[in-house]
């Protein structure tokens, strides 16, 4: 069996991790903060089925937490759309440090190290052979990064491989905090509210009150997030909610992806998986899903087999690409469609039916996006005819999103270092409109 490195303690780098051990590699996982502080110190909402989907323990309903039901505002916060609750513990709130608790002891037998930041990428010629951590070359037959979105290992594999690294308008600026509330009136029904394009921005703000006083609040934007434009989207929460804060409990700023998943996800002795491989999906929030099924992907691609060539792990990406990532790539271009827009045109998509709290609903999780019906689509098309200047606009995204995805539907079936890496520029171009030079 092989020994394999994995870098970071998320949640696709830990699933790996359980299931390569169960296939008897040696494994050891070497994560930069510490105990304490490695997950994000808030919840995020998950379907509970993929626990089992990512073949771990399914998580006792006595720990679950229902998801909370939420509201869509517009621009002008003179529109509302409602997602419709899930039938209960379907979808669950979890606290990402007891999800982090959970994978570590779903893990057992792997050697798992805190306070051990990766200092660099070990490389054999044209192969990733290990890392320096501590002062200490580490050497290893597979290292898998798993280090998250600001990874900075992805620059040091061979280029020859095509790793490929995000553009500005791929980053999600988000702050979050955590604050004891004393509430003014009564909990809203219902109690999360979420602000499209909020002050103008581009991006989003949530405020999510709860029945224990604890008030939730989003601010995140694309590209960058500047103090004074996060001071201002607090305020306008703090009075639109009508609540009180005091000290903080906690308040955190992260980059998170909001692109579709990177087109080259292996090179000789190594993977990318999770936010390292930008599988949050874009406009839907958490990437744990998609991360944890990733990883399993991973380990079972390289099963008892003690070849880790590019070649070899080629069948991960395949299989991802094939089960999830040309709809992502879909929806990636949605999403620059959808901040393109001027704030009166999403103000209309609210008022005007184009977009329905089904819609809402189909975007919530992983699982859901699956499409539109043919009848909803014609119903939508006789909508949009209603304002055509985003008809000219939608069609045109519209044509762009279902070429990318064609083009992610013909990844190559085996494995080339030169033909993968130009069908990964291929696709960004697709995805990012650029005309061929």
């Amino acid at each position: 069996m092989g020994k394999i490195i994995v870098i970071g303690a998320g949640q696709g780098g830990l699933v790996a991790a359980k299931h390569l051990k169960n296939f008897g590699h040696d494994v050891v996982v070497y994560e930069a903060e510490s105990r304490e502080n490695a997950a994000h110190p808030w919840r995020d909402d998950i379907r509970r089925a993929v626990f089992e989907e990512a073949g771990l323990t399914p998580i006792p309903v006595s720990d679950c937490v229902q998801k909370n039901k939420w509201k869509f505002v517009s621009p002008d916060e003179k529109s509302t759309l409602k997602v419709p609750m899930t039938p209960p513990l379907e979808e669950i709130a979890i606290d990402r440090r007891y999800l982090l608790e959970y994978l570590l002891k779903e893990c057992e037998g792997v050697e798992v190290h805190f306070n051990s930041p990766v200092e660099n990428l070990i490389t054999d010629g044209d192969k990733v052979a290990g890392v320096r951590v501590n002062g200490k070359d580490v050497r290893a037959d597979m290292v898998i990064d798993a280090s998250g979105y600001n990874s900075k290992f992805r620059r040091e594999v061979p280029k020859k491989f095509g790793i490929p690294e995000p553009e500005s308008d791929d980053k999600f600026c988000a702050f979050r905090g955590y604050y004891r509330a004393d509430l003014n009136k009564n909990l809203p029904n219902p109690p999360c509210t979420l602000y499209i394009k909020h002050l103008g921005g581009v991006g989003i703000s949530w405020c999510n009150l709860s029945q224990d006083n604890v008030a939730d609040v989003l601010v995140g934007r694309i590209g960058s997030l500047s103090d004074e434009e996060l001071e201002r989207a607090k305020t306008s929460l703090l009075k639109n909610h009508d609540f009180n804060t005091g000290e903080p409990i906690v308040e955190r700023r992260v980059d998170i992806s909001l692109r579709y998943p990177a087109g080259v996800l292996v090179a000789d002795g190594y993977a990318i998986v999770g936010d390292s491989a930008y599988m949050t999906m874009p406009m839907m929030g958490s990437g744990i899903e998609s991360a944890m099924k990733a990883g399993r992907m991973l380990a079972e691609t390289i099963g008892t087999d003690c070849d880790f060539s590019a070649k070899s792990l080629y069948p991960y990406q395949l299989k991802f690409y094939k089960q999830f990532g040309f709809l992502y790539v879909f929806v990636d271009v949605l999403k620059r469609w959808a901040l393109n827009l001027p704030d009166k045109d999403v103000n209309w998509a609210f008022s005007s039916g184009l977009v329905t709290d089904d819609d809402m609903a189909l975007l919530s999780t992983d699982e859901n996006a699956k499409g539109l019906s043919f009848l909803t689509i014609l119903k939508k098309i006789g909508i949009l005819f209603k304002n055509f200047s985003l008809v000219c606009r939608a069609v045109k995204y519209a044509a762009r999103g279902l070429n990318a995805m064609t083009v992610a539907k013909r990844i190559p079936k085996k494995y080339d270092a030169d033909k993968v890496r130009k069908w990964s520029e291929k696709l960004d171009k697709k995805v990012r409109g650029k005309k061929k030079r």
